[in-house]
């Protein structure tokens, strides 16, 4: 149950068919207040935690090749490679695979770029749902290829629906802008 106060905010805005942005914000922050508390420390301290840090740990130490994966279509390019759909072998679950052509890296000298890709990757990639940041699950590097396999966002990123519309109408604009300032939190500790 919410407080006596929340409970109004909302009420108040309902009751003259409002709809605010912030409407349910009363609520998130109370939400947030309860899983910062208790609910964490207790799962912190369970089983279930500890075998999470175990498959967790598992996960970042096992070791890939592109046999654990069926690579399908690109489904985007870049500077120093491409990016494929893919699916893994043994759990059939669907991931996009960026393949950073290491020659390709060496000519245009974009070492520490790549480096530091794999850096900022791996700090935003905690295991915490972020649903507006992709995140990588696993990384390994082929004789020729470097391999980061990431969420896969259906849909298409920022940079393509704007290359699709040019400009956003007012709806449109309001809704990219909302899912930034949400995925902003997510940030924190880059």
């Amino acid at each position: 149950t919410y407080s006596k106060d929340s409970v109004a905010h909302v009420q108040k805005y309902l009751t003259k068919n409002e709809v605010p942005v912030h409407l349910f914000e009363p609520y998130i922050d109370e939400i947030f207040v309860r899983l910062r508390g208790d609910i964490f420390r207790k799962f912190v301290e369970s089983d279930k935690y500890t075998r999470f840090c175990q498959w967790k740990n598992l996960e970042l130490n096992i070791q890939l090749t592109m046999n654990d994966f069926s690579v399908h279509r690109i489904i985007g390019r870049g500077g120093f490679g491409e990016v494929y759909g893919c699916r893994k072998a043994d759990t059939g679950k669907m991931y996009a695979m960026k393949c950073l052509d290491k020659k390709r890296i060496k000519m245009k000298q974009g070492e520490t770029l790549a480096l530091n890709e794999r850096i900022m990757l791996s700090l935003v990639s905690t295991g915490a749902d972020c649903p507006f940041i992709v995140c990588m699950t696993y990384a390994f590097h082929t004789p020729d290829k470097l391999c980061f396999v990431l969420d896969l966002m259906n849909g298409g990123d920022l940079h393509y629906h704007l290359s699709q519309h040019g400009v956003f109408n007012e709806q449109e604009m309001r809704f990219y802008a909302a899912e930034v300032i949400l995925g902003n939190p997510d940030f924190r500790f880059v």
